[in-house]
């Protein structure tokens, strides 16, 4: 495959809901973990970029194998996997919209606490709390196929 023209990191952008930031954090125990937060925490870091792939996964740049990932009414971060779709968001940019299966991101309760909120999906209303910022497809092979091999795949193209 002739891979050298393949930008993965092409399209990279913020996800904005009003002035407030999604964001990855690492816990504790090492796993990562997305939230919303106000703007007063978001200052344009790799822990604020998303990418979106040309089949609909949307990629965290911090860690370009964890994938906004719809679980149980609740968007989290998981690995991101060719299978599934849960993972495959729609964007409607006309509409400033992020949804799968009718359902819009949205911020939980419709505000912040402690400067922080939880990223869900909801019935779409057009309401404030489900206005996002919304990213233009990456055509990367790479992004979109690489799934877990993806740090690996890009350590090598950066030697």
């Amino acid at each position: 495959l002739d891979l050298q023209e393949d930008k993965p990191l092409e399209n990279v952008g913020l996800m904005l809901n009003g002035k407030n930031c999604l964001k990855v954090e690492k816990l504790e125990n090492g796993k990562l973990n997305s939230f919303i937060s106000g703007q007063s925490g978001c200052t344009g870091d790799d822990s604020e970029q998303w990418i979106q792939d040309f089949k609909g996964k949307i990629h965290s740049k911090m860690a370009l194998d964890q994938c906004l990932t719809q679980q149980d009414g609740w968007v989290v971060l998981n690995s991101c996997d060719l299978d599934w779709a849960t993972q495959v968001w729609n964007t409607n940019s006309s509409a400033s919209e992020i949804k799968q299966n009718g359902k819009c991101f949205d911020l939980r309760s419709g505000n912040l606490t402690n400067n922080r909120g939880s990223l869900i999906t909801y019935t779409c209303s057009g309401g404030g709390n489900q206005k996002w910022t919304t990213l233009t497809k990456n055509s990367s092979f790479i992004l979109a196929t690489g799934g877990k091999n993806l740090p690996l795949i890009m350590d090598s193209l950066q030697k």
